[in-house]
């Protein structure tokens, strides 16, 4: 609040009554003057903060897609391997080695600092082409998340029939390795052991031939869904590039 005090002598004429007022004015103009100085200035900082932010968690992200994208294609030749593991057990003709590898571990895309921007109104001290971007590029990480849960989910509820009271669906050690040891997230070939490594030995002779196809149908859909998400890693892979583009534009010139 800008408090405004009248002048210790009364204007006695009205030229010292104009100069009276002027001052005043002149007054309330560079109060306000400095005011918005102020707060642009605060506005430059918000906005310059969230760039900072969403240029991390830009960061993160390309792990966490290079990573799925390792991932969907381990899970993909998985599954149509296990097509033929179940075609095998229809016909009698299992492979001593033959089991089913069916579930795999994708990451989360985090949208932590820009939820954070959106509540705290520095989404606004963007510019238009960036609010407009970076609002793309979230929905198209929330469509990946969203996506793959489901598609997991159904591949889950499928391969329940494989599974007893007394049998847990495998929580394979990759639930800790693939997120925070590089040995795992940095080589397929390890990726793949551990998944086979962890993957129990099943045994098929108790299923009748329904949850066969209830199983297989579960596993062709699901090889469907990760190639949707394939699709979808697409497009995120490249507005992660043209963000990177965008971000190297608004960087602070070195002096």
């Amino acid at each position: 609040m800008i408090d405004i005090h009248d002048a210790h002598n009364a204007a006695h004429t009205w030229t010292d009554f104009f100069i009276h007022i002027a001052t005043i004015v002149l007054g309330l103009f560079i109060a306000v003057g400095l005011e918005q100085i102020v707060e642009h200035i605060h506005h430059h900082y918000q906005a310059e903060q969230a760039r900072a932010d969403l240029a991390d968690e830009l960061g993160n992200n390309r792990d966490v897609l290079r990573i799925n994208i390792m991932q969907l294609h381990i899970h993909e030749r998985n599954l149509r391997a296990d097509l033929g593991v179940l075609d095998r057990f229809r016909t009698h003709s299992s492979a001593p080695g033959d089991r089913l590898l069916i579930f795999d571990i994708l990451r989360i895309f985090s949208n932590v600092h820009w939820k954070n921007a959106e509540e705290t109104g520095a989404t606004a001290y963007l510019s238009p082409d960036e609010r407009i971007a970076y609002g793309f590029d979230y929905l198209q990480q929330d469509r990946f998340n969203a996506e793959a849960d489901e598609a997991d989910s159904a591949l889950e509820a499928a391969a329940a029939v494989l599974y007893d009271e007394n049998t847990q669906l495998p929580q394979p050690r990759m639930n800790g390795a693939i997120l925070f040891d590089d040995k795992f997230t940095h080589s397929e070939s390890a990726t793949e052991m551990e998944i086979a490594a962890t993957s129990p030995s099943l045994d098929f002779s108790r299923l009748t031939p329904q949850q066969i196809d209830r199983l297989e149908l579960g596993i062709q859909q699901t090889i469907a869904a990760d190639g949707r998400l394939l699709s979808i890693a697409g497009i995120i892979q490249g507005r992660q590039e043209s963000r990177l583009k965008q971000i190297a534009a608004y960087a602070p010139r070195p002096r």
